[in-house]
């Protein structure tokens, strides 16, 4: 692997998307939408999967709560170590999981009953995870060469589609979404690239960084925590903003660096601003990431996005992000995205 990997990953996001506009576009995907609707709809449903996978799931929780009245979210671990002793039995299932060949994600497809129906989003439609489920939704997209950057941005997009289907939505309004996503990302990368740089002067030195969210800006934070600790090799952990200030604020000080993730509802906003004074006043370097033209919260350093479809923000909040570990990666004398205590696809146990 070249030390432009991960950067050539990162680059592909904008086509990845583009893909899956084309794939759901089209009537071959508008029917695996509504075979997957007929699955999946008026039963209770475990969406499961692990790293990237589960924090695409975190990403669209609301989009999937609102279109599932049952819709419980599980780490695959621990669905495939408790299958049987759920207190609400295994309905059905919408298994995520890239490469269709973790561990747990094929530990999970032995184990469920054959009456549970299954949908699977995965890249590899040749992939054990995707052979045994009723029906699978393509994330239409190569794979990483590193760790997971394309292969999220395209799970979170189809899981939008796919809410928008099990909720009777705009399937349409979302497609134009992820479209406008793709051409943000596309005209952002140049100017983050050199926004970059800062960000890691101001936060580079900390011994621990932790990113904080809210709502789905949760997926967001805790997908910079691995992003900085499998690309840059970083110490950093992800939380929501709520959950971040019972207990773990304890540990803030000018050593740690916090980058927060801000919304642009009112209220959001408030409590965001509240949090960055909070952190400044421990002294700890702040980075906020928010809307470009959002008033209130601003850190000591503040990377504006511009105006993203709501369901879709996920996608474009976590490219500074990816920008920033490659960056931290350099500094740290390391390949970015480079594996050097485990493999991209984790198949033992």
């Amino acid at each position: 692997m070249t030390s432009n990997t991960f950067l050539q990953n990162i680059d592909a996001q904008p086509d990845a998307l583009r893909r899956v506009v084309d794939v759901y576009g089209s009537q071959g995907g508008r029917t695996l939408l509504g075979g997957a609707h007929d699955l999946l709809r008026g039963k209770v449903v475990h969406s499961s999967g692990m790293g990237a996978s589960l924090f695409a799931l975190q990403a669209t929780r609301r989009l999937l709560d609102a279109a599932v009245p049952g819709h419980l979210i599980e780490e695959t671990g621990y669905l495939s170590e408790n299958l049987s002793d759920l207190s609400r039995p295994l309905e059905a299932l919408l298994l995520v999981s890239q490469s269709g060949e973790t561990v747990e994600a094929r530990e999970l497809q032995g184990m469920r009953p054959s009456s549970v129906p299954t949908v699977a989003i995965t890249r590899n439609l040749d992939s054990s995870v995707a052979t045994a489920a009723d029906l699978v939704l393509p994330m239409a997209c190569d794979g990483d060469l590193s760790v997971a950057v394309q292969t999220y941005s395209s799970t979170v997009a189809v899981l939008a589609l796919l809410a928008a289907e099990l909720g009777d939505g705009d399937v349409d309004e979302v497609l134009k979404g992820i479209s406008q996503v793709a051409d943000t990302i596309e005209k952002q990368i140049p100017r983050l690239s050199e926004e970059t740089p800062a960000v890691a002067d101001h936060i580079g030195g900390a011994e621990q960084i932790y990113a904080v969210g809210r709502g789905a800006s949760i997926a967001s934070a805790f997908a910079t925590g691995l992003l900085l600790k499998e690309a840059a090799k970083r110490n950093c952990e992800g939380s929501g903003s709520a959950q971040f200030r019972h207990g773990a604020v304890e540990v803030i000080s000018t050593e740690t660096a916090v980058i927060v993730f801000t919304g642009d509802q009112p209220g959001v906003r408030t409590l965001d601003d509240n949090l960055v004074g909070e952190l400044r006043s421990y002294g700890a370097p702040v980075v906020v990431v928010g809307p470009e033209d959002g008033e209130g919260v601003r850190g000591d350093r503040f990377v504006g996005l511009p105006p993203t479809p709501a369901a879709l923000r996920p996608i474009l909040e976590v490219l500074p992000m990816q920008l920033l570990s490659a960056e931290l990666a350099a500094r740290n004398g390391v390949v970015p995205g480079e594996f050097r205590n485990t493999v991209p696809v984790i198949v033992t146990a």
